[in-house]
């Protein structure tokens, strides 16, 4: 059995990595006047838009999870294609238009990521509230933030057969 203090531990652990990444990648990257004015911080689009950035993606996220159960893990595989190399810039969601580069969506290790469709409504709903104030990257890390919340629900069970012995679970973890 889960208990919160786990779930609040791995989703913890989830977000340390993450910012890790994000300043790993950061401390690769010359140092500009525009990542020296923009910060990264809690609440960033708190009044650039007439709506709640953070609330229209949650509630865009809750009716995404309510048709597709199993969006939280196509855009945390997203998220994590995004970030894995060079840092979480949403370059995973750009797509080659013209045909002469591979950009990253199409690079071999991606082709099989799905949810593209989720962060596209999320954008479309925001860009209708606040148009080219959001950034994409910004859209996807918070998408796929509240689909992992809202994809914790309980009630499994414990499978009484065993089929390996590495598979076999204890009652009381």
């Amino acid at each position: 059995m889960m208990s919160r203090n786990w779930v609040s531990m791995a989703v913890l652990s989830f977000t340390v990595a993450f910012l890790a990444t994000t300043v790993m990648a950061q401390g690769n990257m010359p140092e500009t006047d525009a990542l020296a004015a923009t910060p990264l911080r809690y609440n960033y689009y708190e009044g650039q838009c007439e709506r709640d950035v953070e609330e229209m993606v949650w509630s865009t996220m809750q009716r995404i999870v309510l048709m597709q159960h199993n969006a939280p893990a196509q855009l945390l595989r997203l998220l994590f294609h995004d970030c894995f190399i060079g840092g979480c810039d949403a370059s995973v969601l750009l797509a080659d238009s013209s045909k002469n580069e591979t950009v990253e969506r199409e690079a071999i290790p991606n082709r099989t990521l799905k949810g593209f469709n989720f962060i596209d409504m999320i954008k479309d709903e925001i860009e209708e509230a606040c148009s080219g104030v959001v950034s994409c990257s910004d859209i996807l890390v918070l998408a796929t933030r509240d689909g992992v919340v809202l994809d914790i629900i309980l009630g499994r069970l414990v499978v009484q057969r065993i089929t390996a012995p590495s598979t076999i679970c204890s009652m009381n973890e």
